[in-house]
């Protein structure tokens, strides 16, 4: 009785922890964010104006090797888009790309160290660390 309450338990978690870092990593960038704002608005008057950097907490789910449970790592990143007064500051260190304008960007908090967001998404889902400084972000 006691293995089907834990099987139990565990399903019931697993759907839960799923669930979390499904509406965690639904991506909003700051123009998606005018677009919903300005729907009926045709002017380009703020098209000069910088994008407000975007601060979310990006949650890591990952097994633990040889232990059957599930660890849950949480890093804060600030995305923003990049314009072309910002894309000359080089590039993502993990592709090796240079920064495009409206090209969505990550700022790792905990170092400072930008790269593409969906560059270091990746790196995350494998490492728990800055892949330029290795400094450990959880």
């Amino acid at each position: 009785m006691d293995a089907i309450l834990w099987v139990l338990v565990g399903f019931i978690a697993g759907v839960l922890i799923t669930g979390y870092t499904l509406c965690l990593h639904r991506p909003v960038t700051p123009a998606a964010a005018a677009d919903n704002n300005n729907n009926n608005n045709d002017s380009n008057d703020n098209e000069d104006q910088p994008h407000e950097p975007i601060v979310t907490r990006t949650t890591i789910v990952r097994p633990v090797t040889g232990t059957g449970n599930l660890c849950v790592k949480v890093v804060k990143i600030v995305y923003d888009v990049c314009t072309d007064k910002s894309s000359t500051e080089g590039g993502c260190t993990i592709c090796l790309e240079e920064y495009r304008d409206g090209e969505r960007r990550a700022t790792l908090d905990a170092c400072s160290h930008r790269y593409h967001a969906a560059c270091i998404e990746r790196w995350l889902q494998g490492n728990d660390n800055c892949p330029l400084c290795r400094h450990h972000l959880v």
